[in-house]
């Protein structure tokens, strides 16, 4: 899911970033903020750019969060029993 919510905070919009489990909330989290230092890193992405970005995204592990979304994608590994 962490790739999604990249995608849609490039492109503006802001993004909720979900999981019912603290440590996957954190994994996507650390995915995020790495992918975004390694476009810094490479020159790809000016590090204010790559700031807002990020900023976009904010994490939790309510379901709550998503009461006023107007898109909800759902990201769940590949278990049939979980989705």
């Amino acid at each position: 899911g962490s790739g999604i919510a990249m995608a849609f905070a490039d492109a503006g919009f802001p993004v909720a970033l979900v999981d019912a489990a603290p440590e996957g909330l954190a994994r996507g989290e650390g995915l995020i903020e790495a992918a975004y230092a390694s476009q810094v890193r490479r020159g790809r992405l000016g590090a204010e750019e790559a700031q807002a970005r990020r900023a976009r995204v904010t994490g939790g592990t309510d379901l709550g969060a998503l009461g006023d979304a107007d898109l909800i994608v759902e990201a769940v590994f590949e278990d049939m029993g979980l989705k």
